[in-house]
């Protein structure tokens, strides 16, 4: 819940939402805040997680640089840390097959179940786009 100070309060639990209303001052809270509207530009979703894990970073690098490593040896093992990573995504078994219709159709409504949510799919079928 955001209260804006004019006894208007907002309750979300969207993060997109919630980042918008927000009057950031402090330079890296404002990065995360550009962090987070860049992947719902981009990704349209998952700006809690992308936000979550980026300050679980930043805490972990915290910690790194009060024990005295260098910010560009950090970053060095970062970059080699996502090389490493999208290897390993790369390597990933991912296996698309043909269906029928019938599944297929079964299959996208999942999707738009997980992206939606149920509500938002039972409003959808009701306007007659099922």
């Amino acid at each position: 819940m955001i209260n804006d100070g004019s006894r208007k309060a907002t309750l979300s639990n969207v993060g997109a939402s919630i980042l918008k209303l927000l009057d950031v001052v402090h330079l890296t809270a404002k990065t995360l805040v550009d962090m987070a509207r860049a992947q719902d530009a981009e990704v349209g979703d998952g700006t809690t997680t992308a936000t979550t894990l980026a300050k679980e970073f930043l805490k972990l690098a915290r910690s790194y640089l009060e024990d005295g490593v260098h910010p560009k040896v950090f970053v060095h093992s970062s970059r080699i840390a996502e090389i490493m990573s999208l290897r390993e995504v790369e390597e990933l078994p991912c296996h698309i097959k043909k269906v029928v219709s019938s599944e297929q159709r079964q299959m996208l409504e999942k999707c738009a179940a997980a992206r939606c949510g149920p509500q938002g799919l039972l409003r959808q079928t009701r306007r007659g786009c099922s």
